[in-house]
């Protein structure tokens, strides 16, 4: 006997009904320059805890303080990130801000290919951020017009391609295929 409702029950249009897009999650740090400080203390870390105790001079920086560095470090890293939550869209309507983003801004991609593909990315990333919260959970309101692909060029200047490179990432999986999850196995279809 099955828990599943026989098939001649189910409703495809209720089924339909209560269909949402795809979403993934994303993070973008504030503080970028914190990870070159947290590699120099992890690599300080694993050489303190090699030193024996006989080889310790009177300024030796234990383990300890070296952790409770790190630990202040992750946590002003983690406290800076934004999690920005996407939705996927439909290719017409991708298809369709990308064409008003083009005229609006009057983008050539012949004349300059770069900004016309770079910004276009950017375009069509915004449009799909749909949440913004802190690390600790906080929404942040966005506003009537969305988060903004200007938002996300100014992150990339000031910060550099790599800040956005978990969002661009995300995005492209979230667009390009399909979720994979494993479904939990059921007895009524076991060949024992």
């Amino acid at each position: 006997m099955t828990d599943q409702p026989a098939l001649s029950d189910l409703d495809l249009d209720a089924w339909i009904d209560g269909t949402t897009g795809m979403t993934t999650v994303a993070r973008i740090a504030q503080r970028g320059d914190l990870l070159d400080d947290r590699q120099r203390l992890e690599d300080e870390l694993r050489l303190a805890k090699r030193v024996r105790a006989e080889d310790r001079g009177i300024d030796y920086r234990g383990p300890e303080q070296i952790q409770s560095e790190l630990d202040n470090i992750n946590r002003q890293f983690y406290e800076s990130m934004l999690v920005v939550t996407m939705q996927d869209r439909t290719a017409d309507h991708r298809r369709k801000i990308r064409d008003e983003a083009t005229k609006e801004l009057g983008l050539d991609a012949k004349a300059d290919p770069g900004r016309y593909h770079m910004t276009l990315t950017l375009v069509e990333i915004a449009d799909s951020i749909i949440k913004v919260e802190t690390a600790d959970g906080r929404e942040i309101p966005m506003g009537a017009e969305g988060f903004g692909w200007q938002r996300l060029e100014k992150i990339r200047e000031r910060c550099g391609e790599s800040s956005l490179m978990e969002l661009a990432d995300r995005y492209r999986e979230m667009t390009s295929s399909a979720p994979a999850v494993q479904a939990p196995l059921s007895r009524s279809s076991s060949s024992t």
